[in-house]
């Protein structure tokens, strides 16, 4: 009787739940926060801007994981949104990106990062210049300027340490 007690008690302590496990997933903590942030991301940069000597970006956290059956399955019962409505990016590589949340955190940019663009400029054969070193000084106009509003709809690999940006790379999306 003892024995069979003690398996109900562990029956009902144990819960069947179906947690699902997102790829490359980190804790996101903002520049407020106590917590000290040390990741690799995928992001929307949503603006750049100075403030009290600082510069800060506005940043939408993305999930970057690789399509497996489940997706598929999922993507032929209910299609995934457009890429335009910045819910869900598919890549020619299996991949996808989609956005974390919907709310934007501000982080301090380190005022020695590193910032690669892929799209910024051409080569005089009409290719772009892949790599291209930009300082933080133009990044910062390129998000004020009306003409490159299409930056905010392109994914940027970002690296925080510190709780600081020092490192912004465009991702390149043929």
């Amino acid at each position: 009787m003892v024995m069979v007690s003690i398996i109900i008690f562990m029956l009902i302590g144990c819960k069947n739940e179906d947690k699902s496990a997102h790829w490359n997933e980190q804790p996101i903590a903002n520049a407020t926060n106590a917590h000290e942030l040390n990741v690799e991301s995928y992001v929307y940069i949503k603006n750049i801007f100075q403030r009290d000597g600082n510069y800060f970006a506005s940043i939408i956290f993305l999930e970057h994981r690789l399509k497996n059956q489940q997706d598929v399955m999922h993507q032929k019962k209910s299609p995934l949104k457009f890429p335009d409505s910045l819910e869900v990016l598919e890549l020619p590589d299996a991949y996808f990106i989609s956005i974390k949340g919907k709310i934007s955190e501000e982080y301090l940019v380190n005022k020695n990062v590193h910032i690669k663009m892929q799209t910024l400029n051409y080569h005089s054969t009409g290719r772009f210049k892949f790599n291209e070193d930009v300082d933080l000084n133009k990044f910062v106009a390129l998000f004020s300027s009306k003409e490159y509003q299409r930056y905010k709809t392109i994914p940027f690999k970002i690296n925080i340490s510190k709780n600081e940006i020092d490192s912004i790379i465009e991702q390149y999306i043929p």
